[in-house]
């Protein structure tokens, strides 16, 4: 009887490697990985908003309340899909809707229901802490972060996040 590491030592070497190829997502599905898939981008690729709102400084509203309401500029509306424009600076906000990008300068994104917008001015009610209500850039998927490792069958379910990377699959043929 031989040890186990040993009958695998023989097998290996008695087995020749597999032509590998590359190949779209959709037509990976059956193939193994020959190699694993790394993103080459980060995903999402930008910070965004996680609600309907107003991206603004957080240090500029500390000190908000209902009796007390902190007055900001508004610079831009910013509508998913679209990318900002204005950097966002101490006294200013920039209305912002449900995954836009959040514009330079701003640390968080206030709720809609926390203020009141009126003739053109901006009164903000609640103070709210730097990175609340936004994404950051990366968050499900970082630009050079092993998405699949090989080696591994492609199934459907185990292709989760490689849509979003711009990689085609490296599989072995067969």
């Amino acid at each position: 009887m031989i040890a186990m590491n040993e009958a695998v030592q023989i097998v290996m070497d008695d087995t020749s490697q597999l032509d590998t190829t590359t190949v779209s997502l959709l037509e990976s599905l059956g193939h193994t990985l020959a190699k694993d898939v790394v993103s080459d981008i980060n995903m999402p690729p930008f910070e965004k908003a996680t609600m309907d709102g107003y991206a603004l400084v957080a240090n500029d509203v500390t000190s908000a309340s209902r009796f007390n309401p902190v007055t900001l500029d508004l610079v831009e509306e910013i509508q998913a899909g679209m990318v900002p424009s204005k950097t966002v600076s101490a006294g200013q906000a920039s209305r912002i809707m449900t995954g836009a990008p959040v514009p330079s300068g701003a640390d968080a994104v206030i709720m809609v229901e926390d203020t009141a917008f009126e003739n053109g001015v901006l009164q903000v009610f609640e103070p709210i802490e730097p990175g609340r209500n936004r994404v950051p850039l990366g968050e499900d998927v970082r630009k050079g972060q092993t998405v699949l490792t090989a080696p591994r069958r492609i199934r459907s379910t185990r292709t989760n996040g490689v849509p979003t990377t711009n990689c085609g699959c490296c599989c072995d043929r067969g």
